[in-house]
C-alpha cells in the first residue's frame, strides 16, 4: 500500500474513533454528567436514597439483559419526553444506563435531560451488562 493510501486510511480510522468517542467530549456532558459504580447505585438502591434509575436501552437489550429492578423504561433514548418520561423534579438525582462501557445511549440521553433543564444527572458507564457482571439481580423485562 503506498504512502497516500495508509494516510487516507489511518485517518479514516481516527475519524472513526472520534466519531465514536464523540458524546464524551460532548460540551453539555464535560462536567455535568457524573459516573457511578455498580457497587454505589446499588448502594444507594439498598438504602432507599432518592434516586431515579434511567434505562436508555432498546427492547432488544432489555430482553437479553433485563433491567435494574425500578428503572424508568425510556421510550428512545434520543427522542424521549423528559416531561412525560423524566420526574416533574428537575433535582432529582437521576442515573442513566444502558448495555455497557461501548454504549453510547445512556450518555445520550443524559445530554437530552441537561438539556431539558435537570441538574442531578450521572450514569452508570458499566450499564446493564456491568449490573449483571457484578452479581447484582436483574428484574425480566416484560414488554
Amino acid at each position: 500500500m503506498n504512502l497516500m493510501k495508509r494516510s487516507t486510511k489511518n485517518l479514516m480510522n481516527a475519524g472513526i474513533i472520534l466519531i465514536v468517542a464523540g458524546w464524551i467530549t460532548s460540551p453539555i456532558l464535560a462536567g455535568k454528567v457524573g459516573s457511578v459504580t455498580v457497587k454505589e447505585l446499588a448502594g444507594m438502591l439498598k438504602s432507599k436514597a432518592k434516586v431515579t434509575v434511567v434505562d436508555a436501552n432498546g427492547s432488544g437489550t432489555r430482553k437479553k439483559h433485563g433491567i435494574i429492578p425500578g428503572a424508568v423504561l425510556l421510550t428512545n433514548y434520543s427522542s424521549y419526553n423528559a416531561a412525560k418520561e423524566l420526574p416533574a423534579d428537575k433535582k432529582q438525582k437521576l442515573v442513566f444506563y444502558c448495555a455497557n462501557t461501548y454504549c453510547s445511549a445512556a450518555p445520550k440521553a443524559a445530554e437530552k435531560a441537561i438539556k431539558a433543564g435537570y441538574t442531578n444527572v450521572t450514569h452508570l458507564p458499566e450499564g446493564i451488562m456491568g449490573w449483571n457482571k457484578a452479581g447484582q439481580k436483574a428484574q425480566t423485562y416484560k414488554p
